[in-house]
């Protein structure tokens, strides 16, 4: 009995695995679908898929999907799952794809499945055509990608432990910006004596290139720029204070992940080196450092 039931529960799985594996057909119905290089929000924007367009699945990735997208030189694309429905292309489909009409019949129907538009189809004379928009809609307004994207996030620093705000953004290129505002306080053996410090750091980023696959989205960064310090001194023996200003240098390099099932998400890590000359003998904030911080990107 227990055989029979393990049986028909392998039997329903499999034939629910087949099921969504023949569901290769995603229609947009969504009034257009953003098409991503990664499955990430935080991916650059290859095109559009407008409502009505049919595209060809390869792989579920999380709540993305991995298409066909012969507009982009990797041949392929990311896309929202809930930008459409789901589907087997039909017999009807089928018969026309293979109907033995005409050869330009059988040529035009793949070119009229990677259409962007349905404004005018592909003229199926021309095979050596790569697919277009259509000629009223120039193809650039279907890549452009986001003017910058920007992230929110903490920050902690060491090897004096410091945390703070963060932000971050990227331009459409290889540039970004970092604003960093962190807080520092620091103690010496044996002495009662105790160093707080304000960093206040803006730094330009370069990443070289994007590491992208099915499920992280990597982008290596190197970064350098000037910080701004406030450091207080506080004594506790004779209850006083002093302040001083210092202005130092920071260069530091690391990467960000993005994955899939979180695209808003990016964890960095980076190490670098700071160089800060304190205001007070025995206390300072200089030399290597490792830091982890969190971004939430929004556009």
């Amino acid at each position: 009995m227990v055989r029979h039931v393990i049986a028909a529960l392998v039997v329903l799985c499999v034939s629910a695995s087949w099921a969504r594996a023949q569901e290769n057909v995603l229609t947009i119905t969504a009034a257009s679908a953003t098409v991503h290089k990664s499955p990430s929000d935080a991916s650059p924007v290859i095109g559009r898929a407008a409502k009505g367009q049919a595209l060809d699945v390869t792989r579920d990735v999380g709540d993305w999907l991995k298409i066909a997208w012969p507009l982009d030189p990797s041949g392929v694309g990311y896309v929202r799952e809930n930008t459409g429905a789901r589907g087997r292309q039909t017999a009807a489909g089928q018969a026309a794809v293979g109907a033995p009409s005409t050869m330009a019949a059988r040529a035009s129907e793949p070119a009229r499945r990677t259409e962007l538009t349905s404004a005018e189809p592909l003229a199926s004379a021309d095979t050596t055509e790569r697919p277009r928009i259509g000629r009223s809609t120039p193809p650039s307004t279907y890549v452009a990608r986001p003017s910058h994207i920007v992230g929110l996030g903490g920050r902690m620093q060491g090897p004096s432990l410091g945390v703070g705000a963060s932000l971050r953004a990227w331009s459409p290129g290889w540039l970004g910006v970092q604003l960093e505002v962190s807080r520092y306080s620091v103690t010496v053996p044996l002495d009662p004596n105790r160093m707080t410090t304000t960093q206040f750091a803006p730094s330009v980023l370069f990443t070289p290139t994007d590491m992208l696959s099915d499920y992280v989205w990597l982008r290596p960064y190197a970064g350098t720029g000037l910080s701004l310090y406030r450091s207080t001194l506080a004594t506790p023996v004779v209850g006083a204070s002093v302040s001083d200003s210092q202005i130092g240098f920071q260069a530091f390099a690391g990467a960000e992940f993005t994955a899939a099932s979180l695209p808003s998400l990016g964890i960095s890590v980076d190490y670098g080196y700071r160089r800060f000359s304190s205001p007070f003998v025995g206390f300072d904030l200089g030399g290597t450092s490792f830091a982890v911080a969190g971004h939430w990107y929004v556009k």
